[in-house]
């Protein structure tokens, strides 16, 4: 049996320790994990603003900060998803070229 993997630890989230699901972006958490990401977050926030100002209120909000918050192991594993996604269709194609007329289809 496979266990959906901690986006911030990377380890096997078992079935009766308690975890957090972020809806958004699709990813689990170990609670003590999902804990210690959202008080980072919240410490840069609060620094954020306290050197910035209010323009730190925008921060979180600006495109290209929207995912900044997400922990290196969830991107690695989301662009190792993609890459195996990539090849699945690359070897779709590969295989449609091989055989042009597709599928035969009989008249009757």
């Amino acid at each position: 049996m496979e266990h959906a993997r901690c986006a911030q630890c990377r380890n096997p989230i078992r079935s009766r320790q308690a975890a957090v699901h972020h809806a958004r972006s699709g990813l689990d958490f170990h609670t003590d994990c999902w804990v210690n990401l959202h008080a980072q977050v919240q410490s840069q926030y609060v620094q954020g603003c306290s050197e910035i100002g209010v323009a730190a209120l925008m921060t979180p909000y600006q495109r290209q900060d929207m995912a900044s918050w997400l922990p290196d192991a969830a991107i690695d594993a989301a662009a190792e998803e993609l890459s195996e996604q990539i090849e699945e269709m690359t070897g779709e194609s590969v295989a449609q070229a091989a055989d042009p007329a597709g599928p035969e289809t009989v008249a009757g």
